[in-house]
Formats: structure tokens, sequence, C-alpha cells
């Protein structure tokens, strides 16, 4: 069977690493599976040889047009049975279907945020997404969606298979790239090490992490807090930090290259990932919590959509945007000896993308299955 995922964007696009994650572990486990992706700058820097683990990747012109003519040729060319279109974006979703309706082919609609929700966009294009969405119920072959609670919205009623898969983790790769990390830590000279990873924008609340991180260092000094990440929030936080003299207790690390992000994970002693429960979060399905599992690292996080789901009792939680909870449920964690026991190998494993390559496999040969 030969598969071809069609996306767009770069790595700023997140949806790309749910891309990579699929298409390299279903490879190694017989799939024929090729990506398309616009040939900007930053793509042909990320793959310099046209190719993530041994799937190769085809790069369209850049330019709105140019990009999804190039991907109805290349579709053309590599004739495969299963188109799978990433998400319901212009230069995704329409390009599909016009090679579906001149080719003998399964049109496949994946599906991992629920884009006309998102309350970034504007009217026009939340409306614009209302639409395609709703289109891609009546001319997909198959839908794949990323969580349970877009599983439960696409799929009533249920007009064809509906896969749920979750994002995961490539744990080959993870475990390759993590290799190094003990000396990573000795920087911190034995402090506690509490990571913050993501942007950093009060949408994902690194303020309340900020804040938190302030008063627990008032009262005790074994601990560093890393913000792994950028965003517009950073040159005023370590600004405050420098004013502060909390430096070398808060630090930011600034944007990370991927080969290096399972490194710091390791190196972490606690992870602190806050996550509002809105539409929005119980709908998408953030990849960095399977990222979490693979580093076998306690977390204090919100039960909320597919973190919930992926960790349930095996997480510290806190009150949705309380600042002084969070506080509450770091030194929870801290003060509990063996936290990490159930933050186990099997989790990472029941959550990898080896695991969800499997499932999508048989999906593709035999209809509906559930990751």
């Amino acid at each position: 069977m030969r598969v071809v995922l069609v996306s767009t964007g770069s790595y700023k696009m997140g949806t790309n690493y749910r891309v990579l994650g699929l298409a390299g572990t279903a490879r190694k486990v017989g799939l024929d599976v090729h990506i398309v992706l616009p040939g900007l700058p930053e793509n042909r820097k990320w793959f310099p040889d046209a190719q993530y683990e041994g799937v190769p990747i085809h790069f369209t012109r850049c330019g709105a047009l140019a990009e999804i003519h190039d991907k109805y040729r290349i579709l053309c060319s590599l004739r495969p049975q299963f188109v799978h279109c990433i998400d319901v974006i212009t230069k995704c979703l329409p390009v599909c279907m016009a090679y579906r309706a001149t080719h003998k082919c399964e049109l496949i609609v994946d599906i991992d945020e629920h884009l006309s929700r998102i309350r970034l966009f504007g009217p026009f294009k939340r409306f614009y997404f209302r639409v395609n969405e709703n289109l891609a119920k009546y001319v997909a072959d198959r839908l794949v969606v990323a969580s349970r609670f877009l599983e439960q919205w696409f799929g009533r009623p249920q007009r064809q298979p509906i896969l749920y898969l979750a994002n995961g983790v490539d744990l080959e790769v993870f475990d390759r790239q993590k290799d190094g990390w003990e000396e990573m830590k000795k920087q911190w000279m034995g402090r506690k090490v509490v990571t913050y990873f993501g942007a950093l924008s009060p949408h994902y609340d690194a303020d309340i992490v900020f804040e938190a991180a302030v008063k627990i260092l008032a009262r005790r000094k074994d601990l560093v807090f890393l913000f792994v990440g950028d965003g517009p929030m950073r040159s005023v936080l370590s600004e405050r930090a420098a004013r502060d003299g909390l430096t070398d207790s808060i630090q930011f690390c600034g944007f990370v290259p991927d080969e290096q992000v399972p490194k710091f994970l390791c190196a972490s002693d606690v992870f602190v990932f806050p996550i509002r429960d809105n539409w929005w979060n119980r709908a998408r399905c953030p990849g960095k919590v399977y990222y979490f599992t693979a580093a076998m690292v306690p977390i204090i996080t919100n039960p909320v959509g597919e973190v919930y789901e992926a960790i349930k009792d095996c997480a510290w939680y806190f009150k949705d945007g309380d600042t002084e909870d969070l506080i509450r449920a770091i030194e929870e964690c801290l003060a509990t000896t063996n936290n990490r026991v159930c933050m186990d190998r099997a989790l990472a494993e029941r959550h990898s993308w080896q695991a969800r390559a499997k499932t999508y496999i048989q999906f593709l040969a035999s209809g509906n299955q559930d990751a």
C-alpha cells in the first residue's frame, strides 16, 4: 500500500511533527509512505537530504498556486492508493479532493484540531474552516482524528470509517537523541530541575509558571526553573528575572533544536504543563505530553482532553489558572518519594508512534480501528 501524506507549512506548524512521527514509524513497519511539503528554505534546511527516517519528502515550489499545482503533479507521479490530507486548510484539502476526483484512490482527511473553533482566527477564516470541516465529512473516504473529543464531534453521524489516532513519540529517535543527558544535568549542580517546555505566551500560561517559580524560589534555593522555548513573553520575563536577581535560578533556554529536546527533558526532575479547560484544548492533542512520557519524568498539569486521556492518574493536577494551587502541586510532587513510579517505559510504549503506526496500517487494510 502506498500512502502520500500531504501537508504544508514548516516546523512552525506543529502538525508536521505528527506527519513525521506517523510516516517515519509506518515506514519501519512496512508501509510505502511519502510526504509532500512546500519547498520553503526552512524545510530544505530541516530535511537537506529530502527524507526523514527513510521516508522520501517531495518539495513543491513556494507560493499558494504553485504549491497546489505541484502537489497535484506529485500525486499524479506517485499514484498512491491512499491520499492522507493533513487538516482542512486551503493548500491541502482542495488539491487532495481534486486528485481523488480524477484518480482511483481513497481520501483520508486527518483532523488534529478543531480549526473553526479557534478564536485566534478571524470570523471569516473560522467560517471557511467550518465549511471545510463539514465538507470533509462528505468527501473523505475515511477520517482520522487526534482526540476523543474530535472523534465524538466528527463521528456523529458516522458516514465513513473514523480512526482515533492520538499523537505520539518515536521512541527509537528519542532514545538516540537523549544520549548525554546525564552530562547536561551536571551544570545545575545537584539542584532539582523544574521544566516548562513550550511557547512563552500568556496563551499557554507561561506567566503563571513564572510567578509560581518566583514565589517558590523566595523560600528554597535547591531548585532551578528552565523555560525551554521562545515567544513574546521571553524578553519581559527574563528582564524581570534579572531585576530580581534570579537569573541563576530561572533560566531561559530559547528555541532548542529538535535533536536537543530529549536531553533537556531527561535532565529534568519535574515538568510543568498548564493547559486550560476550553474547547480548543479539549479538541487538540499536545504532542509534548508523549515526549514527557518518554522521558519518564513526573508531570504537573491540568486534567484536560488528551492530556488526561494519556496519563490519567500518573500526574499531579492543579486548578485551572490558579498560581497558588500550581505551587501546591509542585511542592507535593517534589516532596513525594519515588514520584517517577507511574511514568514507566510501558506507558511510553503505549503512546509511541510505533504503536500508533501499527494501528494505522490495520486501519488502512481493514477499516475502522481504535488506537
